[in-house]
């Protein structure tokens, strides 16, 4: 962490409100979020990027 913060580069967050789901299932909410997760990522604007589960 104090690698990034003497690059000036803030830390991302990925908050994923999903309750216990098996691996396979997150890796699927992942996927389906990928395009948003990217931009989250690309925009320095935003820190947390918070989703819930898919129904």
């Amino acid at each position: 962490m104090k690698l990034l913060f003497d690059q000036n580069i803030s830390p991302k967050i990925l908050w994923l409100q999903t309750g216990n789901l098996r691996t396979d299932e997150i890796v699927n909410i992942l996927k389906f979020k990928l395009n948003d997760i990217s931009n989250f990522i690309n925009n320095d604007e935003y820190g947390c990027f918070e989703f819930s589960r898919i129904q």
